[in-house]
């Protein structure tokens, strides 16, 4: 595949995502689940998430200053980077259910669809990845689920995001509400059979210390 070629299937992709309206048919059922005994977290990981969410709202604005100062916005984004070592074990479980009459093939996974994965709560903080990546666009396998049955997707460590590379942290115990959204690109030869996008319904769980 040419540059060119792409190029077009990527600003095709971006189009999706931003002009995506919401989806009227009940054929495809998304549900988020989460372990019903919910999540431990580990008290050295709740001293070094302490301040994530402050460290990551200070480095935008650093980013956005006129006057930015390299050594702060270096020492931000090494604590920053510092915390995405932090594997936390929080895996949430993504199921697409078929309720329909036919087979249903949806082009989920590489870029032809992104997982939104949202979450509130006084300990949840997201960092969006700011890294290098590759330019080429990468097509899956289609999925396909029989009518009457289901898929499951692991979301490891709370990844979310373009190929999977943005992530929530839980720096603290409590309650959490999770939901999630599927985007996917359309192209001509599946425009018509796949919906543009899916949404979970809210779900809660709990974050208790680990003794």
């Amino acid at each position: 595949m040419c540059h060119k070629e792409r190029m077009k299937k990527q600003m095709a992709l971006i189009a999706a995502l931003i002009t995506a309206p919401l989806l009227s048919a009940n054929d495809l059922k998304l549900e988020l689940i989460a372990p019903k005994q919910g999540f431990m977290i580990q008290k050295e990981h709740v001293a070094a998430l302490k301040d994530l969410g402050q460290d990551q709202k200070a480095l935008e604005v650093a980013m956005r200053s006129e006057n930015a100062d390299p050594k702060k916005i270096d020492e931000l984004s090494a604590k920053i980077d510092k915390a995405r070592t932090i594997q936390q074990g929080m895996d949430l479980t993504l199921r697409i259910t078929n309720n329909g009459k036919k087979t249903a093939k949806l082009p989920y996974g590489a870029d032809t669809s992104r997982n939104i994965l949202t979450i509130e709560g006084d300990g949840a903080v997201v960092l969006p990845y700011r890294g290098m990546m590759t330019m080429e666009f990468r097509m899956p396998e289609p999925t396909e689920i029989k009518a009457g049955e289901s898929k499951e997707w692991i979301i490891k460590n709370l990844s979310f995001g373009s190929r999977d590379m943005d992530r929530w942290y839980i720096a603290k115990p409590g309650t959490y509400r999770a939901s999630c959204q599927i985007l996917f690109s359309h192209e001509e030869n599946n425009k018509d059979e796949t919906p543009p996008q899916l949404r979970t319904e809210t779900i809660t769980f709990d974050v208790k210390m680990k003794e």
